[in-house]
């Protein structure tokens, strides 16, 4: 499948569930899921191109899943709401930021280490914290980047490891506990 930087609004999307060759490219696209998860669980044959896309995940009452394998995607915006957002898969993204001013619960699957690229990373607002955990509450996820600063503002992180070279900050207008490398 090739968007050719068009916009694609989708329930959800399930990558095949086999390891023939297949390819996936959203490049300069903004490919939203309205309620469902984003699946592509088996990367082996897979080719996925996601230069210049936004996935935005927009489900506002209804909890999402994204299992993103060991893909490298590029930025991720989330909606605010009750619905809860759980990450899993090893995978690498540029931006992962918050669509606009509201709560979220969003977590990342333990023992399992995501990539950070880019500079933005999830940020509430006064009022709005956004809740990051891992999945059971009790085991450290990772977030490397290799370089540069991630600031995360206005959040309750809980459960986390901050590791790779750059310098990691929870805001004065942050909380959690169990977290390293902030």
């Amino acid at each position: 499948l090739k968007t050719n930087g068009q916009n694609l609004t989708i329930y959800g999307f399930v990558g095949e569930n086999s390891t023939a060759t297949r390819a996936l490219n959203i490049s300069n696209s903004l490919v939203t899921l309205t309620t469902g998860n984003w699946y592509n669980s088996v990367a082996t044959g897979m080719t996925l191109t996601s230069t210049g896309s936004t996935i935005a995940l927009t489900s506002a009452t209804v909890s999402q899943g994204f299992l993103g394998a060991t893909f490298t995607y590029n930025n991720i915006q989330i909606a605010p709401g009750s619905g809860i957002l759980t990450f899993s898969g090893a995978f690498t993204f540029a931006n992962m930021t918050m669509s606009s001013a509201g709560t979220k619960t969003v977590k990342f699957t333990k023992n399992t280490t995501y990539t950070m690229t880019g500079s933005n990373f999830l940020s509430g607002t006064a009022g709005n914290l956004i809740t990051i955990a891992s999945d059971d509450g009790a085991t450290q996820w990772t977030l490397s980047k290799a370089s540069g600063t991630v600031i995360a503002d206005y959040v309750s992180m809980n459960r986390s490891n901050a590791t790779g070279g750059a310098t990691f900050y929870l805001t004065a207008n942050s909380s959690g506990t169990g977290n390293t490398g902030w």
